[in-house]
């Protein structure tokens, strides 16, 4: 945990990695994971708030997606780290949608409409990180398709 807090700590990460938290997800995020129209909104909303300027993100995080203390305080305090290490460890689900697809110009952009990564010569993304939404189904056979879809992509781009 130390290890990955500093990761997101150092200058590199952090100017990507924008208010890094603990995951210790609140009851009201553990809900809003069952398929219905207003969970379908509220996470729409929600992640206009995530997308926005850091002091209204940051709240948005802190009011609704995690109950955990800021990770300075957890770095500060051993025993209170190690308990909330034993409290929220957890498996997690099939993440997606974590690199945005965009114009080279574009600074929340990870990679462009090719899928190749922006800043980086001869590297593509070909996994579910591209997926602009989570599917409602298992992400294996659409992150199977992207990855043949960014394929073919290279094999055109080398005709």
């Amino acid at each position: 945990m130390r290890r990955a807090i500093a990761i997101f700590q150092s200058s590199a990460v952090a100017r990507v990695a924008l208010d890094p938290f603990a995951t210790c997800y609140s009851d009201r995020i553990r809900n809003v994971g069952r398929v219905t129209m207003r969970n379908r909104l509220a996470t729409r909303a929600l992640s206009f708030l995530l997308d926005a300027p850091g002091p209204v993100r940051r709240v948005a995080i802190r009011a609704f997606v995690n109950d955990s203390p800021p990770l300075s305080e957890l770095l500060a305090d051993e025993d209170r780290l190690r308990d909330h290490i034993k409290r929220t460890v957890t498996g997690v689900w099939h993440t997606a949608g974590t690199c945005r697809l965009g114009a080279v110009g574009d600074p929340q952009a990870v990679a462009d409409p090719r899928a190749r990564v922006i800043g980086i010569d001869n590297l593509r993304i070909a996994d579910a990180s591209l997926m602009p939404e989570v599917p409602r189904c298992n992400t294996n056979l659409p992150a199977m398709m992207i990855g043949e879809h960014v394929s073919q992509m290279i094999l055109d781009d080398e005709r």
